[in-house]
């Protein structure tokens, strides 16, 4: 039982991945400030509902960290003046997985990818709130 419902789990995840990997692909609807305030919420609560082993074994974790990484990039250093409150909820996601390492137990050949992708964002999160600067003294 515990093995099928695994199997299901893991199941669900690839498929939920998979179609939010079609939104990132096109950003389809991603230019309408609410829908991205909307998105930006679900891709949070994705963390909070999935363990990063989870997302690992998801078929296409790598493509969904590589997009979501320039997703927040481009969202730090573009949007942060259109749709400021939408940004936390990426941070948090990013927060959440890079927290979620003190647990995780790599196994044999795996990569998260996380230590490529953090220090661009870590980077561009710096940079934005130093560029935002200029911006609020003028």
């Amino acid at each position: 039982y515990t093995t099928l419902f695994r199997s299901q789990k893991q199941e669900f995840i690839n498929r939920l991945f998979s179609q939010v990997l079609k939104i990132m692909q096109s950003l389809h609807g991603l230019n309408d400030p609410r829908n991205y305030h909307e998105f930006c919420r679900m891709i949070d609560v994705l963390k909070n509902n999935f363990h990063l082993a989870q997302f690992i074994l998801a078929e296409c974790y790598g493509e969904f960290i590589r997009l979501l990484t320039k997703i927040t990039v481009d969202s730090l250093t573009q949007m942060l003046l259109i749709a400021p409150n939408s940004v936390h909820f990426l941070l948090q996601f990013w927060q959440n997985m890079s927290t979620s390492l003190a647990y995780h137990k790599n196994t044999e050949g795996e990569n998260h990818g996380l230590d490529e992708v953090m220090p661009q964002i870590t980077n561009a999160y710096i940079s934005s709130r130093l560029e935002s600067v200029a911006v609020v003294m003028r």
